[in-house]
C-alpha cells in the first residue's frame, strides 16, 4: 500500500504544542524539510530539556527512524510514546503503519483498532486497517473499513482505490473499474490508480483502455517500473515482441517475475 504524505502536514500542528523548545521546534522543521539526522538531534535536545510532552518527541523520533527505514529503532520509540502516553492515537496508527510495512498484519490491525477507538474522526485510520484486513484475506472487513473512510471524508481517493483493489481480488472487475474511476475522478493525479485500472482492464481482456492508463501514468512518471511490466507483459501476449522487448529491457534486473527470463529467450 502506497504512503499518503500530505498526511504528515496535517499531523504536524497537532504534534505541536505551546511553549515548545527551540530545539523541539527546531526538529519539527528539519522533520519537515525531511532531514531526519537533523531532526532527530533536535528531538534528542528537546527531551534533554525536559520538554513537557515527551510523548510527542518519542513519536516524532520514531517517526523520523521510520523515514529512513530504521525500523527497530522506530518501533522501540513508538513504544515509548504509547507508554508515555496511552491515548496517543497518532502513536497507534504510525507503529501500526510500521508493522503493516513489515507484514505484521494482525499486530498492525490492532494498533490501528486503539487509534480508531481514540479518534474516529480520522479517515486514515480505517483506510489503514481496511488495508491490513485486506492484506491477510479479510475482504469483507477491508471494504467495512474502507466505506467508514470515505463516510468521514467523500474525498478520501485512498479509500476508494483501497475498495477497486478489494473487489477486484474478489474477480468483481466491472465493480472495481467504477471504484478506481472514482478514485481517478477525485484525484486525477493518482498514478496508482490508473496502474490499477489498467491491470484490472488486462483481467477483462480490455487491452486497448490497459494500455491507455499505462501510457498515462508513463508520461507522468517515467520511473513507475510496474507500468513497463504490465505493458511489456500485454505486449508479449498480443504477439508484439518489439515493443514487448522494449518495456522488458527498461526494467532488466529489477526482480519483475518472469522478465529476465523473457528477455534472454525472446529479445536477443
Amino acid at each position: 500500500m502506497k504512503r499518503n504524505r500530505w498526511l504528515l502536514f496535517l499531523i504536524l500542528p497537532v504534534l505541536s504544542c505551546s511553549n515548545s523548545s527551540d530545539s523541539f521546534i527546531a526538529g519539527e522543521k528539519y522533520f519537515a524539510a525531511g532531514n531526519y539526522t537533523n531532526s532527530i538531534t533536535s528531538f534528542n535536545k528537546s527531551l534533554n530539556e525536559k520538554h513537557k510532552r515527551e510523548d510527542k518527541v518519542y513519536l516524532y523520533i520514531g517517526m523520523c527512524y521510520s523515514r529512513i527505514d530504521s525500523t527497530n529503532l522506530a518501533l522501540g520509540y513508538y513504544d515509548k510514546a504509547i507508554k508515555t502516553n496511552t491515548k496517543n492515537a497518532e502513536a497507534y496508527n504510525e507503529r501500526g503503519y510500521l508493522l503493516q510495512r513489515v507484514g505484521k498484519y494482525k499486530e498492525s490491525i490492532a494498533d490501528f483498532s486503539n487509534a480508531i477507538i481514540l479518534n474516529n474522526k480520522r479517515a486514515d485510520f480505517y483506510n489503514n486497517r481496511g488495508f491490513s484486513h485486506h492484506s491477510i484475506k479479510e475482504y469483507n472487513k477491508a471494504l467495512d473499513d474502507y466505506h467508514q473512510a470515505i463516510i468521514i471524508d467523500k474525498r478520501y481517493s485512498y479509500a476508494y482505490n483501497g475498495i477497486g483493489v478489494t473487489v477486484a481480488e474478489m474477480k468483481k472487475y466491472e465493480t472495481a473499474i467504477k471504484w478506481f474511476s472514482e478514485a481517478i475522478k477525485i484525484n486525477k493525479d493518482y498514478l496508482e490508480a490508473y496502474f490499477n485500472r489498467a491491470q484490472t482492464y488486462t483481467y477483462m481482456g480490455n487491452l486497448d483502455n490497459a494500455i491507455l492508463d499505462i501510457n498515462y501514468v508513463l508520461d507522468r512518471d517515467s520511473t513507475f517500473y510496474k507500468c513497463y511490466y504490465l505493458r511489456g507483459l500485454v505486449y508479449f501476449g498480443l504477439g508484439d515482441t518489439i515493443d514487448a522487448c522494449h518495456d522488458f529491457n527498461k526494467i532488466r534486473g529489477r526482480n519483475f517475475l518472469y522478465v529476465d527470463t523473457l528477455f534472454a529467450n525472446f529479445c536477443n
